[in-house]
């Protein structure tokens, strides 16, 4: 997907400073889980772990919660945002794509998930093209379809022309979604998903009120081929 053609100067900074601007960001943001017995709202802070490579970085974001002297960590997120490509000479941008998403402490906190996946949301929104990108195992489907996923149908595209995927490879992966939003799924149903618009408006939504929904409702913690925690 990524372009190895050079980069302008302005963009290469471009990718410099957002990603600055991201960590930054972080640094001046509060996080809340919200308890699930009792509604409390626990502040929680993030620390970003960022890996510079050849095609852009690799991000791992922790919510942690000072306690006592010591560090509790509530979950992480991995990602990668990638350098913009070339296109007959244009810049092009791409999405943020997430590797892995896990809960420590979800049996006590909820919300922990939506932050999550908002800080992806952000990286995105500063250095990439606004979308987040995930391939999702079978059980974290439900999850992502909760945060605004939706099928990424660009994906599956094998064609030369443009939002063009075969009947039998829409039906197969329609059929692959059903099962795994009714938790009927089967070996090999991974799907590919995008967060785009107007889905991450329902996360931004989520992202508004987490802290003060008590609902009691479990969040499904998803992960990447070798990870899924609930």
């Amino acid at each position: 997907m990524q372009s190895l053609s050079p980069l302008s100067d302005s963009c290469a900074k471009w990718f410099q400073d957002s990603t600055s601007g991201f960590q930054d960001f972080l640094g001046t943001k509060v996080f809340f889980a919200s308890s699930k017995e009792t509604g409390e709202r626990k502040a929680l802070s993030a620390r970003c772990h960022v890996a510079k490579k050849r095609w852009g970085c690799d991000y791992r974001v922790d919510l942690i919660e000072h306690a006592k002297g010591s560090i509790v960590k509530y979950g992480d997120i991995r990602f990668s945002s990638y350098l913009p490509g070339k296109e007959d000479g244009e810049d092009v941008f791409y999405p943020v794509t997430i590797e892995s998403v896990e809960s420590y402490r979800n049996k006590e906190w909820k919300n922990i998930g939506t932050q999550l996946i908002y800080l992806a949301h952000q990286a995105s929104q500063r250095m990439g093209n606004g979308q987040v990108t995930a391939f999702s195992l079978p059980s974290a489907v439900a999850f992502y379809d909760k945060m605004g996923f939706t099928i990424d149908w660009e994906a599956y595209d094998e064609s030369d022309e443009e939002d063009e995927v075969g009947p039998a490879v829409a039906a197969r992966v329609q059929t692959a979604w059903k099962r795994c939003m009714t938790q009927s799924y089967k070996e090999g149903d991974a799907v590919h998903l995008v967060l785009d618009s107007p889905g991450d408006q329902l996360l931004l939504q989520r992202k508004r009120h987490a802290a003060r929904f008590a609902d009691g409702s479990a969040e499904s913690v998803c992960g990447d081929a070798g990870r899924t925690r609930f």
